[in-house]
């Protein structure tokens, strides 16, 4: 299984299992060495699974180091957000996502 594939467009198996909400892929993927990164136009698992309203996938990705500050490189609305405004209704999910973008924050020095 090569879990770090990379398909025209930078697309990796990890997107395209996030962009499905195959959730029990993903954690395959995970533990066979994926990682989360973005695609050529900067979209990452969790942004797609996000934008596609995908809400356990998403939270699975956050819970496995999914980075929720970021956005895409078309000015698509970044990770964050869409966790504050879709998964309100989902109150673990918002306590979730605001818990990862600290831990984002602090990996990068405090710059959000």
């Amino acid at each position: 299984m090569d879990a770090c594939g990379v398909a025209q467009g930078g697309n990796t198996p990890l997107l395209r299992a996030a962009e499905s909400g195959h959730t029990a892929v993903a954690e395959l993927l995970l533990l066979h060495g994926a990682l989360h990164v973005a695609n050529h136009d900067g979209n990452t698992p969790l942004g797609r699974a996000a934008a596609l309203g995908h809400v356990k996938m998403a939270k699975f990705l956050v819970r496995s180091g999914g980075a929720v500050s970021s956005g895409n490189k078309v000015g698509a609305v970044g990770d964050a957000r869409w966790c504050v405004c879709v998964l309100v209704a989902h109150a673990p999910g918002v306590m979730l996502c605001a818990l990862a973008a600290r831990r984002d924050a602090a990996a990068a020095g405090g710059r959000q």
